[in-house]
């Protein structure tokens, strides 16, 4: 089990310091302790190891449960006689031994509520943090997954958006409109009913119109117009659901790079990928 420093996941988070002068157990110098808790995303130990540095060398490790005796008799799910004791303060063996002494005695005599509690604190922060870190990374997965699955499929609809701006200059906005009618269009479509006429002004009625088309061409639905060609048979033929999918995958790109690069901010990155910007 890996145990890691608080501050390289939580932010500001400050490390105790103690100078000693004339301690007959410890050499003079500044003490730090510096918190650390595990890795391990399933493990609650609720416990801190604790380096103990002597003027910026590591000197000794304390190990800190504030838990009680019976928490941890549980939470290993062994008898008291057999277990290590967890809760509390001792000292690890990898400490210098001339030094393990004097150490526990200086951190039994700094631990009070509020040490206690920034353990606490940032045990809570750690597990936050990488518990939506995970998370983050499933996302990707997730998203890379989709884009594997549906790879054809959205570049066909974005070569669409492509074919219409080079002939009549697209705002974002206007993709953003004609996504939104398309995906309330094959909602209608997935659920057997008919789908409502949009009213869209000539931009993002022909955007509207050859998104369209390439949709219906994927599902194979319908005749296309000959600049399509024929549906290759190896192809794989989409359902009205795959297609909203992929419009709101597609949408949500859009309002990612528009909200981060402006008004065409969508338009100009999938053009570096067509030629046209």
């Amino acid at each position: 089990m890996e145990f890691i420093p608080a501050g390289e996941i939580v932010d500001n988070v400050q490390i105790r310091t103690v100078t000693i002068s004339s301690d007959p157990n410890l050499p003079d110098g500044e003490y730090a302790f510096v918190d650390m808790y595990c890795t391990d995303d399933a493990c609650d130990c609720r416990k801190t190891m604790v380096a103990v540095m002597h003027n910026g060398a590591q000197v000794a490790t304390v190990d800190f449960g504030w838990e009680t005796d019976a928490y941890y008799q549980k939470w290993m799910g062994g008898e008291a006689a057999g277990m290590p004791k967890m809760s509390g303060a001792s000292i690890a063996m990898c400490s210098k031994a001339n030094l393990r002494e004097g150490v526990l005695i200086l951190f039994n005599h700094l631990l009070n509520e509020q040490w206690i509690g920034k353990f606490k604190e940032h045990y809570r922060l750690v597990k936050a943090k990488r518990a939506g870190k995970q998370k983050e990374n499933l996302t990707i997965v997730s998203a890379l997954k989709f884009t594997d699955q549906y790879q054809d499929l959205l570049q066909n609809i974005e070569t669409a958006i492509i074919h219409v701006h080079r002939h009549i200059p697209l705002l974002d906005y206007d993709v953003m409109e004609a996504l939104e009618y398309l995906i309330d269009t094959y909602k209608h479509i997935s659920q057997g009913r008919e789908p409502k006429a949009p009213r869209l002004n000539q931009k993002t009625g022909q955007l509207y119109t050859d998104i369209m088309e390439v949709c219906c061409w994927r599902m194979g639905t319908e005749a296309v117009s000959p600049e399509l060609g024929e549906l290759p048979e190896n192809v794989t033929i989409y359902s009205a659901a795959d297609i909203v999918a992929c419009l709101k995958r597609i949408l949500k790109s859009v309002k990612k790079w528009n909200k981060g690069y402006g008004r065409t901010g969508y338009l100009t990155f999938i053009g570096k990928f067509s030629g046209k910007g």
